[in-house]
């Protein structure tokens, strides 16, 4: 299992402050994480979850030269694809089983609707997102993202989240 930071300018990295990521309606996620009891810092950065290949069966022709691999939605955040170190995976804070924007649209979508915030709280879309612990293991960590993964469903990826940025010492480029 890797983690890939995708952004659009790699030179960031490089930077005193490092790559961030940021929130649309930041207000709204702020408030979410603290409906839900979750810890939202900034600065964060957000890594998709990539699981390791499994044993499929490929087409013998699905690395030839001219083909492009399939499109995903995390492709949008960027065409630079920053993988990672174990170091800095040991750092991911929270997981989610989706991507966490459209986890917290889903979860407004029930309290739009009337549902008793009680049950908002306690629905299956709000399970989605897992908090570590600050002192949490490599090993807690790794199963965080195996559950996160695993977990996603019908959504095209899952997500982790570091509460800082990422630096050219945190990883390297794909």
């Amino acid at each position: 299992m890797k983690l890939e930071v995708r952004m659009r300018c790699r030179e960031l990295t490089d930077s005193p402050k490092g790559f961030a990521s940021s929130d649309d309606g930041a207000p709204f996620m702020k408030a979410l994480f603290d409906f839900l009891g979750l810890t939202y810092k900034k600065p964060f950065t957000c890594c998709c979850i990539v699981p390791d290949p499994e044993h499929k069966k490929r087409s013998p022709f699905a690395d030839r030269p001219g083909v492009k691999p399939r499109w995903k939605p995390c492709h949008a955040y960027g065409s630079y694809v920053f993988t990672l170190n174990d170091a800095a995976v040991s750092k991911v804070r929270i997981v989610c089983a989706g991507d966490f924007q459209d986890v917290a649209c889903e979860v407004l979508r029930q309290i739009l609707r009337g549902t008793s915030l009680d049950k908002v709280r306690t629905s299956p879309d709000a399970k989605r997102l897992r908090e570590l612990p600050e002192n949490a293991t490599p090993e807690q960590v790794k199963e965080a993202l195996d559950w996160a993964s695993k977990n996603k469903g019908n959504w095209p990826y899952a997500e982790a989240r570091l509460f800082q940025a990422v630096h050219g010492y945190d990883g390297s480029w794909a």
